[in-house]
């Protein structure tokens, strides 16, 4: 169902979401069907402000522009901050001052989906850009949002610290369908006479992790102070043969009890 307006305000939710844990986004989730985004228009859909867009309105909204070169999709929690980010970028509607115009929030969100699916430069979402409460949010991000599904912003949960609540799953990882992957760390470790062993396992923080992703554990008789430098050397070898979901975490010397 549609809300009507005045939409609910989405900017608190998205403050407690930005620290990425997937009990945060949840926050922001459960108050979507309620809430709205506001557009910062390139073209005038003529309507008085805080007119709601229609469903079958030619919407045109301003992209931010990436400083690595490609584009963002921009939704806005309130006007204000819609107008301030104009002012910021320079951005007008057709030759004259900004226009906003709220829309739904599940609405927006699917709006900004199509932009991304259907334009190779745009990259993905940005959210209140150009001010602190502001998120940067990839495709699949955006369409759990769009699918109300709570799921970890990995890039914001990496700088939120633990909580005593949450618990890493570890288990055994089966790498038999990845040869290259083991024939390059046994190729590694043979030349490492200080490596005596090493377990592969899968880790996966319900709170942090999309979906299990691998470790591996080396048995070394090397001061810590040498770890860094092991762990780089272990990854240039492992370059382009780490199994999907395509990223590898060092560990050394951890004890598994009933693991292995």
């Amino acid at each position: 169902m549609i809300p009507t307006p005045p939409f609910q305000d989405l900017t608190d939710a998205l403050i407690t979401a930005r620290q990425g844990l997937r009990k945060h986004v949840q926050v922001l989730v459960d108050q979507l069907p309620a809430g709205g985004f506001y557009l910062a228009l390139g073209h005038s859909l003529g309507l008085p402000e805080e007119t709601v867009a229609p469903m079958e309105a030619p919407l045109s909204s301003h992209m931010a522009k990436h400083p690595e070169g490609n584009y963002y999709a921009t939704l806005f929690t309130r006007r204000d901050l819609a107008k301030a980010a104009a002012s910021q970028a320079g951005w007008k509607t057709d030759d004259g001052p900004i226009e906003t115009v709220p829309v739904a929030a599940r609405n927006a969100l699917y709006y900004a989906l199509k932009l991304i699916a259907n334009n190779d430069n745009i990259d993905g979402l940005l959210i209140n850009p150009y001010h602190e409460t502001g998120v940067q949010l990839g495709g699949y991000e955006v369409q759990c949002l769009f699918e109300y599904k709570a799921v970890p912003w990995v890039g914001y949960a990496f700088s939120t610290p633990m909580g005593p609540e949450e618990s890493m799953e570890v288990r055994p990882a089966d790498m038999s369908s990845a040869p290259d992957f083991t024939e390059a760390v046994e190729a590694f470790i043979s030349i490492r006479p200080y490596i005596s062993g090493y377990d592969m396992v899968a880790l996966f923080n319900e709170q942090r992790d999309i979906e299990p992703y691998l470790a591996i554990n080396l048995h070394t008789t090397k001061p810590e102070t040498d770890y860094p430098e092991m762990a780089q050397s272990l990854m240039n070898n492992l370059q382009g043969k780490v199994p999907a979901p395509g990223y590898i975490e060092v560990l050394f010397n951890q004890e598994f009890s009933g693991v292995f």
